[in-house]
């Protein structure tokens, strides 16, 4: 046990080292998938956060913001899952007022819309029926686990059988 230690505790001290040299906030996030112009999720405050009108939603609040900093948008979606997100979909009409956005009250996170590749289907055949040739046998049936498709085969259905 104590040679296990010996081996496990110089790896924990080294590594946190590392951690302290080189700050996490260093490390450069660069990515290659494509993003769609102009288009951006963002996060705001809840309203409990917010420092404005109680009476408007942290969405009204954020778009109210972004008019009177003269930023023109539109609304793709929002989003309002309390304690998890809470944010919209906004596409901007000019790529120059991302600043604008950045620096708006209520503004927690901006997000660029990431583009992915639909993948190609692998198989593409309608099924007509459960008795469709295409579909695969079903090796989970409960039948087939439980061993009564064999008693079935045997021709035993249970046809006479009293219960109780």
């Amino acid at each position: 046990m104590k040679s296990f230690a010996w081996t496990i505790v110089p790896s924990l001290l080294a590594t946190g080292f590392a951690l302290g040299a080189f700050p996490l906030s260093s490390v450069q996030r660069v990515s290659n998938l494509q993003t769609a112009p102009n288009k951006f999720i963002v996060e705001v405050d809840t309203v409990a956060d917010i420092h404005g009108k109680r009476s408007l939603s942290p969405h009204e609040d954020l778009y109210e913001n972004l008019r009177k900093r003269a930023v023109g948008f539109e609304i793709n979606k929002e989003f309002n899952a309390q304690n998890i997100f809470v944010g919209a979909a906004l596409t901007l009409n000019d790529e120059k007022d991302v600043a604008a956005l950045l620096s708006t009250p209520g503004v927690k996170a901006i997000r660029p819309v990431t583009q992915f590749q639909r993948p190609n289907p692998v198989f593409t055949q309608a099924v007509y029926g459960p008795k469709d040739p295409v579909v695969p046998v079903d090796t989970q049936s409960t039948h087939k686990m439980t061993g009564v498709d064999k008693v079935h085969a045997l021709g035993i259905t249970g046809q006479g059988i009293k219960i109780g």
